[in-house]
């Protein structure tokens, strides 16, 4: 299981570190581009590699069955088998569990409360009026509890803005700044930055995941800020705007609720004052991008679907824990010695599913030899080892007489 998150992380990370190159190649263009780039690195870390692999593997042509020799001589001695003592991996094991269970507790908590917080705001609050985000229509709250101005909700966003806001900022500035929470509506910004939250929840004991947060939440200021100069409002108006609002309000508690104060607000001031609008980005480098975001997600799938020789992939079945199976107590009673030949599937994480006897030489023992089977776990896999098989024997030892049993 560790290895499996360990093998998640490092290729998360590589994937976010080839996307912060490639930020970095279009530190020229539109910030939006790189807010997007920076959305699919923090989507990697919910959805593995080996997942797409395995989507892969499903999808490819059924091959010849695995053949793994696990012979079982089960003697009548070993009928009543000993439990096995916890070893010390086992105790680390529970106890970054239970760290990481709190973690996890901690960050859904602190973000449940938030979210009240805001959603009992958005109750208090009194209707100003509606205005039009693109296709969708929104509705203006004066709130007396929200902190700065603010796009709340992911499906039916409002947009609360604190009571005395127009005594703070001019009609030019205040324009603006709803312009700009208004281009939060139509980007769905919220929903994607409670995506991140999600990642940030699973994963919240890992830096790079934060750093890549941080990021987007840059980006998706500095692409607002883009958006509004380039509707035609007075770029010196709005950074006096975006002053005022830090100077009178905070920011809002919580992460998915998109403020006009986020970011670096020194670095977005004076992108807003000197930067010229960004050009619409040109059709090669959308081809570019297109593909290679293609290429992404198809080549994980194709090796899945490439069907490799058997013996190559025999070296994936790597045994770490197996049950020797009980002798039932009618084959022992019978003096009974006999075999199960059994199929499964052995999952990404390492444990079996989907077990069927194929054949047997008594109906006594293949319940017993399915039960043990459910207890085997091997090496976690990159993607699902369909049509392992496998065969369990049963035998007698030689001189022992089931009557003395």
């Amino acid at each position: 299981m560790f290895s499996y998150v360990a093998n998640h992380l490092w290729q998360s990370t590589l994937f976010a570190g080839v996307i912060g190159l490639l930020c970095l190649l279009l530190r020229n263009e539109g910030a939006q581009v790189r807010y997007w780039l920076w959305w699919v690195a923090s989507a990697k870390f919910l959805v593995p590699f080996a997942q797409l692999v395995q989507i892969g593997s499903l999808l490819a042509p059924e091959t010849a069955p695995f053949v793994v020799s696990e012979y079982w001589a089960i003697a009548t001695g070993a009928i009543a088998m000993p439990v096995d003592q916890p070893g010390l991996s086992l105790w680390l094991g529970l106890t970054l569990l239970v760290v990481w269970a709190i973690g996890f507790a901690a960050y859904i908590v602190r973000w449940t409360a938030s979210a009240a917080r805001i959603k009992s705001a958005v109750c208090r609050a009194k209707y100003n009026r509606t205005v039009e985000a693109g296709n969708q229509a929104v509705a203006v709250y004066h709130s007396d509890d929200m902190q700065e101005p603010g796009i709340v909700g992911l499906f039916k966003p409002v947009l609360l803005m604190p009571h005395c806001i127009d005594d703070v900022l001019s009609d030019t500035q205040l324009a603006a700044v709803a312009a700009h929470e208004l281009c939060h509506v139509k980007r769905r910004d919220n929903l994607t930055a409670v995506s991140h939250m999600i990642a940030e929840a699973v994963f919240w004991f890992y830096p790079p995941v934060w750093l890549v947060g941080a990021r987007l939440v840059t980006e998706r200021e500095r692409a607002c800020d883009e958006a509004v100069v380039a509707q035609g409002h007075c770029r010196e108006s709005y950074a006096e705007g975006i002053l005022n609002v830090c100077e009178h309000f905070v920011k809002s508690p919580l992460t998915s609720s998109a403020g006009v104060s986020g970011g670096d607000l020194s670095k977005r001031v004076t992108h807003i004052i000197r930067s010229e609008a960004m050009p619409n980005l040109g059709v090669t480098k959308k081809m570019l991008l297109t593909a290679a975001a293609v290429c992404i997600a198809i080549v994980p799938v194709l090796v899945g679907y490439a069907d490799q020789p058997a013996e190559e992939r025999n070296k994936d079945i790597l045994p770490i824990e197996r049950k020797a199976p009980t002798y039932p107590p009618e084959a022992l009673e019978q003096g009974l010695n006999g075999h199960v030949d059994l199929e499964f599937t052995i999952t990404p994480q390492g444990t079996t599913k989907d077990i069927k006897v194929i054949s047997s030489t008594s109906p006594l023992f293949e319940e017993s030899a399915k039960q043990a089977m459910a207890k085997f776990k091997y090496e976690p896999v990159t993607r699902a080892i369909l049509n392992v098989r496998t065969r369990i024997a049963y035998e007698l030892e030689n001189g022992t007489d089931p009557k003395d049993e």
